[in-house]
C-alpha cells in the first residue's frame, strides 16, 4: 500500500484519508455501472497510444511498403494490447508495457488506398482507436531528356527535329562540308525543328550537335540529293542548222523542260515553237526545208540563251521535186531504129501503161488479159522513131503519171 496520501488507487483494502471505492475509480477515469462492473472508457485528455505518422503514401504499382510507430502515451497503465487491421499490416497484434514502450508496424504492399485501424486496450477496460491513412501515389516520371527525333540532310540544309528542348533554346552544331568544318548556333523553333542552311555546292559528311553541354548527335551524314554540286548554269553549248531542222545542245537544262524558239526565214516569215529538251540535253526544231533560216532566238525560263543570225549548212534551201510515181528509162536502140524503153511502177497503185498512137488510139500494157503492174514492178516496150504520149492509169481509173516517149 502506498504511503502517498495524494495517490489514488483502486485497491479495495486501502482507503487512505477515507476516500471511497467509487471516488477512487472515478479518479482513475473508469466508470462504475450496475453490479460494480467497469465500462470501457478513458479520460478525454488521456490517450493510451500515440501513432506516428498518421498518413502514408505508397507507390502501389511498384509494391512499396511503409512503416508507422505505435507508442504508449500518458501515465503508465501497466500494459496495453494493440491490434492492427488493414494494408497487410505486420505485426497484426502486439503488447506494449512501460511508459517508453513502442512498436514499429510495417504495411504494404497494397493494390489500392485503404485505412489502417489500430485498436488499443488495457486490462482495466480502457480503449482507444486510431487510424493511419494509406494512399497510393504514382511514381513521378523523371524529366524527359532532350533528344533528336529526326535528321533530314540535303545539299542545301540540315533539318533537325528535337524533343524536350524549349523553343528559342540554341543548338550548337558543327558540320563538315567538303573538307571544311563549319560551326553554327541555331535556335529551336516552336515545333521543335531547327534548320541549318548549307552552301549547297559541297557534300556534308559529318555532324555533331550539342545542347546545354551534352552531345545529342555525333556521326556521319550524307545528303539525300548527293552529290552536291554548284548551282545549274543553263546555257546552249552548240547550234547546228540545216534546211530540215535546227539541233540545239544544252547544258544544265533538265530533260523534259521546254525551250521557246523563234526562227526567221529569208522570205521574212517566222516560226515559233516550244521544243522539248531530251534527257541528253538536245532539242530539235523542225523546219519547212524549202526556206532558208536567217535568225534564231532561244529563251529558257524567261532568260534569253541565244539570239544570233544563222545559216543552213546545206543552203540554199529549195523545195525538192517529188519522187515520180512512174519512172521511164530508154535503155536500147535497135539496128532498125526502134528505141527500147522500160516503165517502173514506183507508186502504191496497180496500173496499166497507155501508149497513144497518132490516131489517138491506145496500146495498153499489160494487156487486158494480163494482170496490171503491181507496185515496184516494171514492163518494157519499143517504139519506132518519133514521139508517143503515155499515161499511167490506176485500176481505179486515176491518171497517176504521164509523159512522152521520144525515139530519135
Amino acid at each position: 500500500m502506498s504511503n502517498d496520501p495524494n495517490k489514488l488507487t483502486a485497491d479495495t483494502e486501502s482507503k487512505p484519508m477515507g476516500i471511497s471505492r467509487r471516488k477512487i475509480l472515478q479518479a482513475s477515469g473508469a466508470t462504475i455501472v450496475a453490479g460494480g462492473a467497469f465500462a470501457s472508457t478513458a479520460a478525454a485528455d488521456d490517450h493510451l497510444i500515440n501513432v506516428s505518422p498518421t498518413a502514408i503514401e505508397l507507390d502501389c504499382d511498384n509494391g512499396d511498403t511503409g512503416t508507422f510507430t505505435v507508442g504508449i502515451e500518458g501515465p503508465p497503465y501497466g500494459r496495453t494490447d494493440v491490434t492492427v487491421d488493414g494494408a497487410s499490416a505486420s505485426p497484426a497484434s502486439f503488447r506494449l508495457a512501460g511508459d517508453e514502450a513502442s512498436q514499429t508496424v510495417t504495411i504494404g504492399p497494397v493494390d489500392e488506398a485503404e485505412d489502417v485501424t489500430i485498436d488499443a486496450t488495457t486490462p482495466r477496460g480502457e480503449s482507444q482507436t486510431a487510424t493511419v491513412a494509406v494512399t497510393c501515389v504514382e511514381e513521378e516520371e523523371p524529366p524527359a531528356e532532350p533528344s533528336i527525333e529526326n535528321l533530314e540532310v540535303t545539299c542545301d540544309a540540315i533539318t533537325i527535329t528535337t524533343a524536350n528542348i524549349p523553343e528559342g533554346e540554341g543548338l550548337f552544331a558543327e558540320v563538315t562540308v567538303g573538307d571544311i568544318p563549319q560551326a553554327y548556333t541555331v535556335p529551336v523553333g516552336a515545333d521543335g525543328v531547327t534548320v541549318i542552311a548549307l552552301p549547297g555546292d559541297r557534300d556534308p559528311s559529318f555532324l555533331q550537335v550539342t545542347y546545354d553541354g551534352n552531345s545529342l548527335f555525333s556521326g556521319s551524314v550524307e545528303a539525300v540529293d548527293a552529290p552536291c554540286e554548284p548551282p545549274d548554269d543553263p546555257r546552249i553549248d552548240s547550234v547546228e542548222v540545216t534546211c530540215e531542222q535546227i539541233t540545239i545542245t544544252t547544258v544544265d537544262i533538265p530533260g523534259g523542260t521546254f525551250l521557246s524558239t523563234e526562227v526567221t526565214f529569208d522570205d521574212g516569215s517566222s516560226q515559233t515553237d516550244n521544243v522539248t529538251v531530251g534527257e541528253d540535253g538536245v532539242a530539235v526544231i523542225p523546219l519547212p526545208g524549202d526556206l532558208d533560216p536567217t535568225n534564231l532566238q532561244v529563251t529558257y525560263d524567261g532568260d534569253s540563251l541565244f539570239s544570233e543570225d544563222v545559216e543552213a549548212v546545206d543552203a540554199p534551201c529549195e523545195e525538192e521535186e517529188p519522187e515520180p510515181l512512174v519512172t521511164v528509162r530508154q535503155y536500147h536502140v535497135y539496128e532498125d531504129g526502134r528505141c527500147a524503153f522500160s516503165f517502173q511502177n514506183r507508186s502504191t497503185h496497180y496500173i496499166r501503161i497507155h501508149l497513144y498512137r497518132d490516131d489517138g488510139s491506145a496500146f495498153v500494157m499489160p494487156g487486158p488479159d494480163r494482170d496490171p503492174l503491181a507496185p515496184s514492178t516494171g514492163i518494157s516496150t519499143s517504139i519506132w522513131p518519133g514521139e508517143r504520149p503515155w499515161e499511167a492509169i490506176s485500176t481505179e481509173g486515176d491518171v497517176i503519171a504521164s509523159g512522152t516517149l521520144v525515139c530519135d
